[in-house]
């Protein structure tokens, strides 16, 4: 066999254990001996991990029908929050990941393990939305009591509360050098913090219903806002002025900025009419 189909075999292997790990992995931190007893039992019968160490399983153990061929496409479901849950967030490094719920929590989560890490408290209303700071080392939240929180990722301690909105806040987001956040809210504007002082440093007007969503561009020169006034606005995220509106024809929720596409938006352009 060649090197090269060796090596594509050692990476299915290798997938194949990732999709393991995640299956079985709570079972196998407490009851190491149970891999052989009756994880292998229960894989996919496609399963190459299954392959390689069914003859290491228990002399007791068999083969039973009823397997299924592939695994499960969801790695594993993180149960904790007790109301809905509105978003999650991934840390930049991708070990963590953190979810806001309708129970007023924030929730952070060991993304490989599914570990609960610890429960943020400090909202005293539904939580909206969540971002990690480019560093990971910050978390931001948006909430219906019209705060916006700044957390230790690390620690869970509340850095900064930050007041402002008078309506609920639905969107938060962090500009590509972290020391920016922006919020969107129910009050139809669009606010701009430092992201370490915790300091307002302007409100964003022009949109004439609630804000549902912020994002920056790749390089933080330009942040977008989504509303239910069915337009997206684009903002000069240094001066505050409106560069742009786009009409899209019906309520604008969520937002992502493609940096291909502000490369190509002149900044004067009129209104775009019925825009997917």
């Amino acid at each position: 066999m060649s090197a090269v189909n060796k090596g594509f075999q050692l990476v299915d292997f290798l997938k194949d254990a990732v999709n393991f790990a995640f299956s079985y992995g709570s079972i196998m931190e407490k009851a190491p001996l149970q891999i052989y007893a009756t994880v292998l039992l229960f894989c996919p019968t496609s399963s190459k991990v299954k392959s390689q160490y069914w003859k290491e399983r228990l002399p007791f153990v068999r083969d039973i029908a009823g397997i299924k061929e592939h695994w499960d496409p969801c790695l594993q479901t993180l149960l904790g929050h007790s109301d809905w849950v509105n978003s999650v967030a991934f840390s930049p490094d991708g070990r963590t990941l953190a979810s806001a719920s309708c129970d007023n929590t924030v929730r952070l989560w060991d993304a490989v393990t599914g570990r609960a890490i610890q429960t943020l408290k400090g909202h005293s209303d539904w939580v909206y939305s969540v971002a990690f700071s480019p560093d990971g080392r910050t978390l931001t939240s948006a909430s219906k009591d019209k705060m916006v929180r700044l957390w230790d990722a690390a620690t869970g301690r509340t850095i900064q509360a930050l007041k402002g909105h008078s309506d609920w806040v639905y969107s938060v987001a962090f500009s590509a050098d972290g020391r920016t956040l922006t919020s969107a809210s129910g009050d139809n504007t669009v606010r701009l913090w430092d992201a370490v002082t915790g300091r307002a440093i302007q409100t964003l007007k022009g949109h004439n219903s609630s804000v549902y969503s912020v994002a920056f561009s790749a390089d933080g020169r330009t942040l977008a806002s989504a509303s239910e006034d069915n337009t997206v606005r684009l903002w000069d995220a240094i001066t505050g002025g409106c560069l742009s509106t786009l009409n899209v024809g019906r309520v604008a929720e969520n937002l992502q900025c493609d940096e291909a596409l502000f490369g190509r938006l002149p900044t004067n352009f009129g209104t775009f009419e019925n825009m997917a």
